[in-house]
This record gives C-alpha cells, structure tokens and sequence, in this order.
C-alpha cells in the first residue's frame, strides 16, 4: 500500500503494463527498505511481453514475447537489439521469442535499470507494432547496421587472430619483449572479451537488413490452436 499506484501499473497508446517489486529491509546507513523489481508484463495489440529479474547481480533480464490473438507475428531478431549495446537478438522458439537485456548495478540501481529499460522495451514495441514493418527499417537502419557490426564481432576476432598468427612467425621479437607477452595472451584475452558480450558468441556471418515488403506484422499461424 506505500507504493505508488503509477509505479506499479502503466499506461499508453497499445499498451498496458503492470510491474511486481519484493521490499527488502536495507543495510544500515542506506534505504531503510529497498523496493526491487521482480518482473513486469505489458500486453500490446498482437503480443505478451514478460521481463523476469534475477536477484543474482550480473545476470541479464530474461525477456519473453508470445504472440495473441488467432495470428502470430513475424519479428525481426535485431527488434530489440536496435535499441544499443545492452540488447540481445530475438530467438524464435516453439511458444515466442527469448532475448536477454544487460542490467547495470546492483539493488535498487538494479532494479531501477531493470525498470527503465522495461519501460523502454514496450514503448519500442507499441510505436513499431502500430506502423508498418517497412517504417521499422527506415527508421532503425542505422541501428540495425550497427547490430550486424555487433554480431560480426566472433568472426572479426577469429580473423584476426587466425591473420595475427600467420604474421607472428615472421617478427623478430626479443623473448623479454612485451609484444611477445601480450601476444601470447591474446587468446584467452579474447575469449574473456566474447563472453562478457550479452548473449554466447556465435561465429556466424549476420543476416543483412532487408526491408520488408509485408504490409503487416501478422502472419497467419501453419498450426492453429483448435
């Protein structure tokens, strides 16, 4: 009941949204309670989106998009990715989409993070939604050109390291020169790089962006429910 209506329940143009909290007692010199967000769920025109918080600093949200409705929709995987580096692709599973999104800190910056980016993930979402796939494209191509630099990266790196290795035989470095040192840590250096990355390096060759010629996100479903 001490917690404001407006932090618990939102409101806009296609969407409602509704967020859970835990109240935990602070540490001594800092908030006497601290209000953690937990998860929160928006319905959209088409779509479910659920963002499940772990109390684990360090772990990503675990975001969920089910589509609703007698149709299902047809989303790009840098849907979301767009919105920065924090973003992970959209990956199609048999009930909707799964991503995961960074949060930065820990307790109540945590969950204020958590918070702000849900606001942010539906907002996107209801705007995108209400227009045609094609104004998707021609509004994010920018940010959908930087996704692919994002999801190049795995192979970048392996590139360079296969090139750097190939290149390495024919320097004359002293033993003690720290040219020579950081080259042999190259390897596991990058491999700590790759897992710090949002979601599991994939070596892959990223899909370009195309604009989509459909009028619509939804596409009917192969197998609909009886």
């Amino acid at each position: 009941a001490a917690v404001p209506r407006q932090r618990q329940c939102g409101a806009g143009a296609g969407y409602v949204l509704v967020r859970s909290h835990k109240l935990l007692a602070g540490a001594p010199g800092r908030e006497a309670t601290m209000l953690l967000l937990t998860h929160g769920e928006a319905r959209l025109e088409g779509l479910h989106l659920k963002l499940r918080v772990s109390p684990v600093q360090g772990i990503p949200g675990e975001l969920e998009l089910i589509a609703t409705g007698d149709d299902t929709l047809a989303l790009p995987e840098d849907l979301l990715a767009v919105l920065g580096w924090h973003w992970a692709r959209l990956i199609k599973g048999s009930a909707g989409w799964n991503t995961r999104v960074r949060l930065r800190g820990g307790g109540t910056d945590r969950s204020r993070d958590a918070e702000t980016k849900l606001d942010r993930a539906v907002l996107h979402l209801a705007q995108t939604l209400a227009e045609p796939p094609a104004r998707f494209h021609d509004k994010q191509v920018a940010a959908r050109w930087r996704v692919v630099l994002r999801r190049a990266m795995p192979l970048l790196g392996a590139v360079a390291m296969t090139a750097g290795a190939a290149g390495v035989a024919k320097l004359d470095l002293a033993q003690e020169s720290i040219f020579r040192m950081l080259i042999f840590h190259s390897p596991p250096i990058v491999l700590i790089a790759f897992f710090c990355m949002n979601e599991l390096p994939r070596v892959e060759i990223p899909p370009w962006p195309r604009r989509p010629q459909a009028a619509s996100w939804r596409v009917p479903r192969t197998n609909p429910a009886p």
